[in-house]
């Protein structure tokens, strides 16, 4: 049963890259023409291949005879993208470009944007010693940082299903974002992402990527209804568990159906308040100042159907955990996170760094986009 259902549309406000797990090869399966990076569709040209072309092509290619390979074939090659090269220097063999996927920015980059803001809020909004009993029940710097919050989410949006079933019943699962529905005028480029040391304001990595840069993207959101246990035969020892269930998922419903757009908002604005906070009065970052200080006076100033985001790769910790919060209102425990994050990555941590991108002169961070929600 659907409850609730939205129209989100959203528009890049700077380069945005999520990653799909594909990299273009310059030399392999990029080719450069003059100012453009032309990436090959292997299976499309292959249909346009004779067997003799095909076997030719192949025995070049496998004894990574590229250039001849391609030569041999050129007037038959299919590309699937062609993507200007906006990095200002010039693209080599053997560059690696991290591309897009196919949907651009899939539903589920945006659901798990959505699971991290919700889990914020509703952490602002415990009191302080329910928060800290949970954090310290949960929360363990001594895993894989990548699981560190696993406990704490369990938590929060999980209850344990009946024992005949195991496992436990992700709430969240009432949340449901599709892909794409609509694409209006996308424009995606290669451009050069530098990873910048906001002490010593030098680049310490840089890499290609394909960004979204202009155009809007419109996804459904559905929030659906939990099924009315008290209208199932089931035993008195299961209605317990059933009902857990049932009362976080109620909780859950009411909470996105009435405040989703305001809690959006909260978190949004906050980080860009916090990436202001951190370039500030930094030379090189002034032209990402104003940037930043315009969003806060369009999309934080006034409510609108309309707010801030940040997703995607190099948008930093604070966009994807509960940093943010622990900063504002634990703060031997977020140093705790810190020293194990450098620990961990051995060398400076995220909240030392801003990923960019140079456009035409101009340093603006990587991620930030417009979400409107109807």
């Amino acid at each position: 049963m659907i409850v609730k259902r939205y129209k989100v549309s959203l528009e890049p406000l700077s380069s945005i890259h999520v990653w799909g797990g594909s990299e273009a090869i310059i030399g392999i399966d990029g080719l450069i023409e003059r100012d453009e990076v032309k990436i090959i569709d292997f299976e499309k040209t292959f249909e346009k291949l004779n067997r003799d072309e095909a076997e030719s092509f192949t025995k070049l290619f496998m004894n990574r005879r590229y250039r001849d390979a391609y030569n041999l074939i050129r007037e038959k090659i299919v590309f699937k993208k062609i993507l200007k090269n906006n990095t200002g220097r010039i693209l080599r063999e053997n560059d690696r470009i991290k591309m897009l996927p196919d949907p651009v920015i899939p539903g589920s980059s945006l659901k798990g944007y959505l699971r991290t803001v919700i889990l914020n809020h509703l952490l602002t909004s415990m009191n302080p010693s329910e928060a800290s009993k949970l954090l310290n029940d949960t929360i363990s710097f001594r895993e894989d940082p990548t699981h560190t919050a696993d406990s704490l989410e369990r938590a929060v949006f999980m209850r344990k299903r009946p024992p005949k079933s195991g496992g436990f019943y992700d709430v969240l699962t009432l949340l449901s974002i599709s892909d794409p529905v609509e694409k209006i005028d996308i424009l995606t480029s290669i451009r050069r992402m530098d990873v910048i040391e906001t002490l010593s304001s030098r680049s310490i990595a840089s890499i290609y990527v394909e960004v979204f840069e202009k155009g809007s993207l419109a996804y459904d959101l559905y929030i659906s209804g939990p099924h009315d246990f008290d209208k199932l035969m089931i035993s008195d020892d299961l209605m317990k568990t059933f009902s857990d269930i049932y009362d976080l998922s109620n909780d859950m419903i009411n909470m996105m159906s009435k405040d989703l757009l305001n809690i959006l908002r909260e978190f949004g604005c906050k980080l860009v308040e916090n990436e202001l906070n951190k370039i500030k009065g930094i030379n090189m970052f002034l032209d990402y100042q104003r940037f930043l200080e315009d969003v806060l006076n369009r999309l934080c100033e006034k409510e609108s159907e309309c707010i801030p985001a940040r997703i995607g790769f190099g948008g930093g910790h604070e966009s994807k955990t509960i940093a943010l919060y622990l900063k504002k209102n634990f703060p031997d425990k977020y140093s705790e996170l810190r020293n194990f994050m450098e620990r961990h990555v051995r060398h400076t941590w995220d909240s030392l760094t801003v990923k960019t991108i140079d456009i035409n002169g101009k340093i603006i961070g990587m991620g930030w986009c417009k979400i409107c929600v109807r």
